[in-house]
Order: C-alpha cells, then sequence, then structure tokens
C-alpha cells in the first residue's frame, strides 16, 4: 500500500471513530445543486419567487450508478487479489424536497433545508457513449465488495479485542485446570475421602473396645495413629527384605502419636493457606505429585505435614508411609489417566460437581462440538481459528455473561435437568476462568509459593512464560519466540500497559492512539495536555513507545507487533466474526448499498435503531421499514437581492427534525468543520487540499 492510500485510509478510520455522526451525514445531492442553481440564475431575486415555487420545492432527476462486485471473495479472504465484475447501470429516480426556511434581504442570502428521496427505476433505460442504450438493472441485484466499516471497526475494537483476547487465552488456563481436576483432583478427592472413611471407622472401632471409657480427644489421636501405623505396615509388607533392611524398616516402626493428626487433618501450607492434610482434597494430589521419599523431598514434606521426629531414619520411614499410603490409593483411583482416554470420566465430573450426567449429555459437556455454529461446545474441546486456541470452555460461559444471563439457553443446550443442576456444574469450570478459584503451586512445584488464578496466570502468560507448563502462549507478547526468549514483565508493568497505567491499551482511545501509530509512522498531535489540535508529532518507534511505557526497546517492538500483526490483524478481525458474524467483505443488494444496510456488528453494540449506514442519503434507510436517515441538511446561499452573486455557498448545517431548530451552521463541509478538526486533533489539515502528501 502507497503511503499516500495509507494515511488517507487511516485518517477516514479516525474521522469515522471520532465522527460516526458526521461519517454519513446527509449532503447536498447533485440534483439539489443544479435545481437550485438553475433556479437563482433565472430572476429568482426574491422569497416568493422560492416559496411560491413548485418546481423548486420538488424536483425529480435520473441517477445512475456502477458497481464493482468481487467475484473471487474466497480467494481475497485468503490474500489474493480481487477479480472485479463492472455491473450496472442501476438507474434510480431521485425527488429532491426543498423548503425555504430563512429570507436574509440585508445580507443577501437565501436558508433552505433539503433532502432525497430514491427510488428504483426499473424501466428506466441509460445510453453509453456511443448511444448504445442499456436497461437498468435490478436493485435487488447482489454485489460483494469491501466492508466499508471494516478496517474502523477493527481500530476501534483494539480495546475490546484485548479484553475478549485475555477471557479466551484466559479459557486456555482454565481448560487445562479441569484437565488436572479430572486427572488428580477428583482421584484425590476420592483418596481423601476414603482415607476419612478409614479414619471414622477405626474410631469407632477403639470406641467400642475402650467401651467408651476414653474421651473423644483421646479416641481420635488413637485412631489417627493407628491409620498411619496401618500405612506403614502396608508399605512395610511390599518390601523384600534386603530394601527393608536397607531402610531400617526391619528394625523401626516410627511413631505417629504425636504427628497423625497434623498429617490426616491440619497440615496447611502456609504459602497457599490450602490445607494438604490427607483427609483434605488437595492433600493426596500433593503427597503423590512430590514423588517418592529422597533426600530432597523428604525433609520438605516432613516440614510441611509435621512429621515432628528428628531421627532421619524415622523421618525417611514415616514418608514412605505418607507417600505409599496416598500414592497407591490415587493410583486405584485412576490419577494421571487423561480423559481423553479414561473410561470414568462421568464418575469424576460427578465427583467434581454432584451430578451425574447422562452418557450423551457428558460426551456433549466434555467435548461437544455446537451444531448451530460449529464452534467448540465441550469444556475441553478446542479449535484453531486461524492460528488462535478457541475454547469450549469459554463459549460454554457466554450465555451466563449476557445480560441478563440467558440460563434457560444453556440448560437446553446441555440438558441440564434446571438452574439448580445448571448452577452446580458451571460453577467448576466458571470459577476457574473468572479467577474465583485458585491453584496450589506448591502441588507441581515442592519449592512453590502461594496460589495462581486466571488473572495471575494471563498477566505472567502475556508478558513472559506461561507459568505453569512453560513455553509461550498464542496469544502473548512472546507468542513467536522459543521458550526464555523475549520479554519477562513483571505483573505491575503488565497491569500499567494494559489496564490501569496513562496508556492503558485497554482504554478505547489509547488503542486508536497506538494504531494510528503504526498506520502512520506518526503519533498524534501531541500537547502539554495528550493529543490535541496544534500538537507536535513525533516519529513513531520502537524507541517512543519504550519511553510511553518504560520498557526495553526489544520489549516495545514485541508489544507493538501484539498491537498490529496480532490484535488488530488477527484477533480483533477472528471476534468480530465470531460475535456478530461481520468480516471484510460484505455482499447485498444494490439498493442495500446506496440507501441503508444494518451492520451487525454496531447492531450488537448499539442496537437495530443504531446500526444503520449508507452510501447515499434516502430520506429513510432501504429496508429500515421508515426509519429516518437523521436531521435534514441545511444550506445558506447568496441570492441576487442587493445585487451579489446567486447560488454560493455560504454555510452549511443540519436541521433538527424534532424541535425545527437550525444547528451546526459553518463554512466548511460537516466533516472539515472546527468540530471535526478538533475532534481529530487537525489531522483533516494535514490530509485535505494541497497540503495532502
Amino acid at each position: 500500500m502507497s503511503s499516500n492510500r495509507s494515511t488517507t485510509y487511516l485518517i477516514v478510520g479516525i474521522i469515522l471513530i471520532g465522527l460516526n455522526a458526521f461519517a454519513f451525514a446527509p449532503y447536498v445531492s447533485d440534483a439539489t445543486l443544479d435545481t437550485v442553481r438553475d433556479t437563482v440564475q433565472s430572476s429568482y431575486d426574491d422569497e416568493e419567487d422560492y416559496s411560491g415555487d413548485e418546481d423548486w420545492q420538488e424536483s425529480v432527476s435520473q441517477r445512475t450508478y456502477f458497481a464493482y462486485s468481487i467475484t473471487n471473495p474466497t480467494e481475497v479472504l485468503d490474500g489474493e487479489d480481487p477479480i472485479y465484475d463492472h455491473m450496472g447501470p442501476f438507474i434510480y429516480n431521485v425527488t429532491v424536497h426543498n423548503d425555504l426556511i430563512g429570507w436574509d434581504s440585508d445580507n443577501g442570502t437565501m436558508t433552505y433545508s433539503s433532502y432525497d428521496v430514491f427510488e428504483h427505476c426499473s424501466d428506466c433505460v441509460w445510453e453509453d457513449s456511443d448511444g448504445v442504450p442499456h436497461q437498468s438493472m435490478p436493485g435487488d441485484t447482489l454485489i460483494t465488495n469491501q466492508n466499508i466499516l471494516w478496517n474502523t471497526q477493527l481500530m476501534a475494537g483494539i480495546s475490546t479485542g484485548i479484553e475478549y483476547g485475555e477471557q479466551f487465552a484466559k479459557a486456555g488456563f482454565s481448560k487445562n485446570m479441569v484437565t488436572y481436576d479430572m486427572m488428580y483432583l477428583a482421584p484425590s478427592m476420592e483418596t481423601a475421602q476414603d482415607i476419612d472413611g478409614i479414619v471414622q471407622s477405626t474410631n469407632a472401632m477403639v470406641q467400642a473396645q475402650t467401651g467408651g471409657t476414653l474421651d473423644a480427644m483421646t479416641v481420635a489421636s488413637m485412631s489417627d495413629a493407628m491409620v498411619m501405623d496401618g500405612f506403614f505396615s502396608a508399605w512395610n509388607a511390599s518390601l523384600d527384605d534386603v530394601t527393608r533392611g536397607a531402610l531400617g524398616a526391619d528394625s523401626m516402626s516410627p511413631d505417629f502419636t504425636a504427628s497423625a493428626q497434623s498429617i490426616l487433618h491440619d497440615a496447611v501450607d502456609p504459602t497457599s493457606g490450602v490445607c494438604m492434610a490427607l483427609t483434605c482434597d488437595y492433600g493426596p494430589w500433593m503427597v503423590a505429585a512430590w514423588g517418592a521419599p529422597s533426600p530432597e523431598i523428604t525433609p520438605l514434606r516432613a516440614d510441611l505435614l509435621g512429621y515432628g521426629s528428628t531421627d532421619p531414619v524415622e523421618v525417611n520411614l514415616m514418608d514412605w508411609a505418607v507417600y505409599a499410603g496416598a500414592a497407591l490409593k490415587m493410583s486405584q483411583y485412576g490419577a494421571g489417566i487423561h480423559p481423553d482416554v479414561a473410561e470414568d470420566n462421568g464418575h469424576r465430573v460427578e465427583v467434581l460437581t454432584g451430578y451425574d450426567f447422562p452418557e450423551d449429555d457428558l460426551e456433549y459437556f466434555l467435548y461437544g462440538i455446537n451444531e448451530d455454529t460449529g464452534y467448540p461446545a465441550g469444556i475441553l474441546a478446542e479449535q484453531d481459528l486461524s492460528g488462535i486456541p478457541l475454547y469450549g470452555v469459554v463459549l460454554m460461559l457466554l450465555p451466563l455473561s449476557a445480560s441478563p444471563p440467558a440460563y434457560m439457553d444453556m440448560i437446553e443446550e446441555y440438558n441440564f435437568p434446571g438452574i439448580l443442576t445448571l448452577s452446580d456444574v458451571a460453577y467448576w469450570p466458571g470459577d476457574w476462568q473468572l479467577g474465583n478459584s485458585e491453584f496450589p503451586l506448591r502441588i507441581l512445584n515442592p519449592n512453590g509459593a502461594g496460589t495462581i488464578n486466571a488473572d495471575t496466570w494471563w498477566k505472567m502468560a502475556f508478558g513472559g512464560e506461561e507459568p505453569l507448563a512453560g513455553g509461550n502462549i498464542a496469544v502473548g507478547l512472546n507468542r513467536n519466540m522459543a521458550a526464555g526468549e523475549g520479554a519477562n514483565l513483571p505483573l505491575e508493568k503488565v497491569d500499567e500497559i494494559l489496564y490501569d497505567g496513562l496508556y492503558a491499551l485497554t482504554d478505547s482511545s489509547v488503542a486508536t492512539m497506538f494504531m494510528y501509530g503504526e498506520l502512520s509512522g506518526m503519533t498524534f498531535p501531541m500537547t502539554a495536555e495528550g493529543p490535541g489540535t496544534g500538537g507536535v508529532q513525533s516519529v513513531w518507534d520502537d524507541a517512543y513507545v519504550a519511553n510511553m511505557y518504560g520498557l526495553s526497546e526489544l520489549e516495545a517492538s514485541l508489544l507493538r507487533s501484539w498491537v498490529k500483526d496480532l490484535m488488530f490483524d488477527q484477533v480483533v478481525g477472528l471476534l468480530l466474526n465470531f460475535q456478530y458474524g461481520s468480516g471484510p467483505l460484505t455482499t447485498q443488494s444494490m439498493d442495500n448499498w446506496l440507501y441503508g444496510w444494518s451492520d451487525p456488528v454496531l447492531a450488537g453494540l448499539y442496537g437495530a435503531e443504531n446500526s444503520w449506514v449508507s452510501l447515499e442519503t434516502n430520506a429513510t434507510y432501504y429496508g429500515s421499514n421508515g426509519l429516518s436517515t437523521g436531521d435534514y441538511s441545511v444550506y445558506e446561499e447568496t441570492t441576487s437581492e442587493n445585487g451579489g452573486t446567486p447560488g454560493l455557498r455560504v454555510a452549511e448545517g443540519y436541521l433538527d427534525a424534532e424541535t425545527g431548530d437550525v444547528y451546526g451552521m459553518g463554512p466548511d463541509m460537516p466533516w472539515r468543520s472546527q468540530a471535526s478538526e478538533d475532534l481529530t486533533y487537525g489531522l483533516l489539515i494535514i490530509t485535505r487540499g494541497e497540503r495532502f502528501h
């Protein structure tokens, strides 16, 4: 693209973002100008000449259009050049309605409002330069061409796209978490319940054997120690004599009297506050995940679970009893088997949610594809969308994020018995997605600390490596780099860049400013107070962006590529297509192209009534059931009264359809007005007339 066209395209985008009221505002047609010019030059000297002339008030002329329709839209979307079919003529009868609303004898000017009404003429004929007649083509002829709002919507959608992109990225975390839950947490929960059952039955046995003579605390202490003794005995019995002797298990049995309560009930990871005892949900998982006793692991586990002994042999035997007791039962409950190959997914989901899915419903809940959209609907389903992973877990939860929440849609799609079941089931992936569930990092890394949720995961994965599995995510700053390369931003810097800094990209005005820099190579005109008319423009490069955000130039380069190459070129378009069915090309009738169509993105954002746009300005939008295109145009022109030159434009503005008041009058066309200049920081001046380069 040439620099001229690039600049033009960019300024048009800025105008449409800042001046959507003007972008498709009514304008005087050539027929109107011709009618006014003819009348003023035909001795129309006073007010009565206009107000009493029906031909001036209402005139009819024909207007002929031609169109280029793209015949290879699929290939164009794949990056090939378009092939056009020249179509036409399309002939319309244009009725111009003029209404004189002011006559200024002193200044020699007249003021009138004007609007057009178009009607397709199927019987009309147009003659070409050779005198060959051509019948008007039908107004419902379909034309495929560029969606003139698309690039503007991409620019305007970057800030929203970042927010959506964050949720879609978090869905990758959520999918991994529910997978972990099914592989490890459900078996861990069952193991914990099993061990708790052993504790309770042992407690009952001790109560029976002692005849109720002991207090509950003493009975519990004895029962806990007996359970741990049982774990040790079972493990010890599995050893051969050589191993038993090497470990000292042939001559010592560890004493669990002082430690059993902590091991079974009370142990808490101090870095996360999560219970890690064997009767707690995460306890068996942590014990098994850390692996067999070793010089590195045993001291850590002894400290966390509170073994209490200072004898290294006894501590080692305690650790073997704890590990063997937890790991064996975890294995019995299927720990480590991926849901893709597990045969008891229904049971695992029931453990996690309390709901026993029918088999077919379970398959859809986990791996389903929505028949209407073709997108993944199951919480473990995933689809590649032009290089961007699309996860079913976030699509499943979308109905709950609607306003009001579309509970019934979700109940119907997943065949839930009712809203209570929906609540029980949806909380599980939903809490991961929304950041309400916290994963204790010490489970995966004995030296880890604290917890991680979706919010923290996203910020870490955006600004550096993916914190759980390593590597780089497809929508992070380091997306095209090998593990360990690229940025490694602290969470505070990510917050500053995306959310709460002076130039936070989720601020739509900042995102627009950023894209202006990327497309033009220059900054907005900047004053001491920020962007503004009369400000100074600077070169937009890595150094400038690095200074904006306090980054290195490498980090700034990655951020620029993330905004331009990923968000603008890929993600926002995918989201607009996914959310609204919109795209860079549009196919619609010639009538729609000229006189009105409802843009799906605008309809989704602002409602159907505020979604209509057009290339020409009819009195109403075509196909809108009479929706007005807005206030009529108003023109002030000179007359021949007082010897003036007739037909010279003095000012133009609008007539408020509700109040009848004239507003916005000025010497320039609306898009060139001072208000427009201010809203676009004076950039219109640079791109028009002799100053356009």
